[in-house]
């Protein structure tokens, strides 16, 4: 049997063209990274604009309103519904961020984590009488988009029952 003779420089120039190999992989994985944080970077900044025109909606006197979406949801004007809708649509917003986190995988929240914290938001979102006419509406937009944050929403809404949750929940707070 003949034995092959590899020079000490052959070796080398081996090991040099495995190290610029991994190297080359390693620069590519870095870049992927940098690509996948950009991305979260510039999601995070959308949702921050759009919550401002949210917030900005809502103004500084949001919790009058509440309070009379809670108790006299008939007597809303037309502004205070703006209002209302500008709180519903910033909770659902938090959803939203809420699934495009979780879609950077196990990282940021998991599926499950997801799946509880945005019945956490529904229940905020459904507290409120007027938020099953609201919900038809933004449902049909995302159900073809987020179908299960779409189920999740109607299981919310379903265990309601007839006492909205804001009405329950703050009883004996205040006056």
């Amino acid at each position: 049997m003949a034995k092959s003779k590899v020079s000490v420089g052959d070796k080398i120039q081996i090991v040099g063209l495995v190290a610029i190999v991994v190297s080359l992989l390693l620069v590519l994985y870095e870049l992927q990274q940098s690509r996948e944080i950009a991305g979260a970077e510039l999601m995070a900044q959308q949702f921050d604009a759009i919550a401002d025109r949210y917030l900005s909606v809502m103004g500084d006197d949001a919790a009058k309103t509440l309070v009379k979406a809670c108790h006299e949801p008939a007597a809303l004007s037309s502004e205070e519904a703006i209002i209302l809708d500008a709180y519903l649509n910033a909770h659902f917003l938090t959803i939203r961020r809420i699934w495009q986190l979780s879609d950077f995988g196990e990282i940021l929240t998991t599926k499950e984590d997801a799946r509880s914290w945005t019945r956490g938001v529904f229940g905020y979102i459904h507290a409120y009488p007027q938020s099953a006419v609201w919900w038809t509406r933004i449902r049909a937009i995302y159900e073809p988009v987020f179908p299960e944050v779409v189920e999740i929403g109607d299981e919310v809404l379903a265990a309601q029952g007839d006492t909205p949750f804001c009405k329950s929940y703050y009883t004996g707070w205040g006056t």
